[in-house]
């Protein structure tokens, strides 16, 4: 190829084999070789202009177009004019079926109508003077938005408006989302909100505008979601939102605009404690409860609650206290109450601790107060609590010094198991600073020997423990248990487990020094999705864990247990320790057999039946 002429290498791609079809091979290559003569056609601007001219015309019975055109991208931006007859030459009448070659070189077209407008920054969209398409490409984007209908152009349009001027946005999503056959797309909806998103703080009246005609569930409860989130700084956006709703006539269209408005404000308020309600609400609610819906009638009652309704409030206390309604119902409930912190919550909590499975929602009601009497009482409820409840307890009795100094004397006295502790929780107790409670940790649940010294001396012990011969004889069935035990509420293996740490399926497995490291250090290497946080809260407790998601209210942190929800206004401070969210120490709790057979598992380069699914 590379003797041949830039015209020869163009009629390249024009090439067939011996059936007729284009033979991508030699286009391939052709375009290769085109590719690589970019440099010296750009110091010969007349040869440049003759290569890309012939790259862009046909010719009679000609059907390598596509071909010739993303070879021409390579080399050249299209032009406006060029832009302008691909449209032209793949237009169809409406309704008439697109080829799907001629589907791709109109998304070319989109595409290249603002390939020259940089993309949004993460932090939101470029200032307005550094984004300037002409103002002719910006018009013709909108005519496209409305006549087009291939699902891939209207994708391309909707990639398009992350490049454009903030204030001209909405027109083009109105003609995208005319489109209603594409409401539960997986994409094309997700793509409208990316490029609306700016929207929300320029100009959130437009937006709502667009909300209560827009035919995407998934478009509609982003806007709502995000219009809310801005309460406390532009309260009349999520007003604008809710007025525009609450206006419109009873229809099925309104009872799917309202559910999606409520789920998007639910997903805002997540977190937070006590709002005032929208000036709108109350007309908005009065024509979201004529739904039948009882979804939305169950997002109306937990909004109302946030707002302070005290009618609200007095029924979520009937649900609490009535026996006869189902477990579920009042476990919603309490924890309903729970996070709207009323005064009588503690009376509420305490009342509900003696009734099982209730109980493990009401601990966490109670788990921020800070009475040393509490932490005895919650300490030795211990036993009213279901076997696989009772980890909830510890969690909560871990995370303040009170409480935790009463769970230790429980351990200390043999009320509570020892091995109930787990390393997180030794962490936990251990980050308080609190040199007593550091000393009665020692003495009740041993030494933590995670010295640098340490953790080296174990490796080298646990290599001369771990021959060939040993790993050889590993029961990998009851090395699998314990991996979901121990390891699988943060890691998966074999898509089995919870993704808060990583994927242990394609890692390094089958090399002991890099298991081991990890094992006994996990600290060593620890990337930043991954490193600790220890979180001081202003009622005292102290919860550790990785911060996934913050917003301008509320901060969302992974625990190894559960993922917790807290209003920024509550946190006293944040600590990041360069430390991994797995504990030292896991290894210390397991005997030499039980550390083979783990290891032994981990190890093995295949899935391994439970014990209960071996053959007898």
């Amino acid at each position: 190829m590379h003797q041949l002429s830039n015209a020869e290498l163009i009629q390249q791609h024009r090439h067939k084999n011996t059936e007729g079809r284009t033979n991508q091979w030699f286009i391939r290559q052709a375009r290769q070789e085109l590719l690589s003569r970019e440099e010296q056609l750009r110091r010969d601007p007349d040869e440049l202009e003759r290569v890309t001219a012939a790259l862009f015309e046909d010719q009679p019975g000609d059907d390598s177009r596509l071909e010739r055109i993303q070879t021409l991208r390579g080399l050249s931006p299209l032009s406006q004019e060029q832009i302008e007859r691909l449209l032209h030459q793949t237009a169809t009448d409406q309704g008439e079926h697109v080829s799907p070659r001629d589907s791709a070189l109109r998304v070319i077209a989109i595409q290249e109508l603002v390939a020259r407008s940089p993309l949004d920054t993460i932090l939101g969209s470029r200032p307005v003077s550094d984004v300037a398409p002409e103002i002719k490409a910006i018009d013709r984007l909108i005519q496209l938005a409305h006549a087009e209908t291939g699902g891939a152009e209207l994708l391309a349009l909707a990639s398009a408006l992350q490049r454009l001027p903030v204030n001209r946005r909405v027109e083009i999503a109105q003609g995208i989302s005319r489109h209603d056959e594409y409401a539960d797309d997986h994409n094309l909806p997700l793509m409208v909100w990316y490029g609306l998103m700016p929207v929300a703080s320029v100009n959130p009246h437009s937006l709502a505008e667009f909300a209560v005609q827009c035919p995407f569930p998934t478009t509609r409860r982003l806007i709502a979601r995000r219009q809310a989130e801005m309460i406390d700084s532009q309260p009349a956006a999520i007003d604008s939102l809710l007025s525009l709703a609450a206006s419109m006539d009873a229809s099925p269209t309104r009872d799917g605009l309202v559910s999606d408005i409520l789920r998007g404000m639910e997903d805002a308020f997540t977190g937070r404690h006590k709002l005032a309600a929208p000036t709108h609400w109350t007309k908005f609610s009065e024509v979201a409860a004529s739904s039948r819906d009882v979804s939305i009638h169950d997002a109306i009652r937990n909004l109302n609650l946030l707002f302070g309704d005290g009618r609200a409030l007095d029924e979520v206390r009937q649900t609490i206290r009535d026996h006869n309604a189902p477990m579920a119902q009042r476990k919603a409930a309490l924890a309903t109450l729970i996070s709207l912190k009323p005064a009588d919550l503690r009376a509420i909590c305490e009342e509900a601790l003696s009734v099982r499975s209730l109980n493990t929602i009401a601990i966490t009601g109670l788990a921020g107060i800070d009475d040393p009497q509490l932490a005895q009482r919650l300490a030795r409820s211990y036993r009213t609590f279901y076997p696989v409840e009772r980890a909830a307890l510890i969690d909560v009795l871990a995370s303040r010094p009170n409480f935790s100094e009463a769970l230790l004397h429980e351990i200390r006295d043999r009320k509570i198991p020892r091995t109930d502790l787990t390393p997180l929780h030794a962490r936990q107790i251990r980050s308080f600073e609190n040199a007593a409670l550091t000393k009665l940790l020692t003495d009740v649940w041993g030494e933590f020997r995670d010295s640098p010294q340490d953790k080296v001396e174990l490796i080298q012990r646990l290599k001369q423990q771990l021959t060939p011969d040993v790993l050889a004889a590993a029961d990998t069935g009851q090395g699998r248990l314990l991996f979901i035990k121990t390891c699988a509420g943060c890691h998966r293996l074999y898509g089995h487990g919870e993704s808060i740490g990583p994927d242990l399926t394609g890692a390094g497995r089958n090399n002991l020094d890099y298991l081991l490291l990890n094992m006994v250090d996990p600290s060593a290497t620890v990337g930043a999705e991954y490193r600790l946080s220890i979180i001081v809260l202003k009622d005292g407790r102290v919860l550790n864990g990785i911060v996934s998601t913050r917003n301008d209210q509320t901060l969302t942190l992974q625990t190894a247990k559960e993922r917790t929800v807290l209003e920024l206004k509550d946190i006293e401070e944040v600590k990041t320790p360069d430390k991994s969210l797995m504990p030292d120490g896991q290894l210390q709790t397991l005997t030499t057999d039980q550390i083979r057979d783990l290891v032994g598992y981990l190890m093995h380069p295949v899935q391994v039946p439970l014990p209960s699914q071996l053959p007898d």
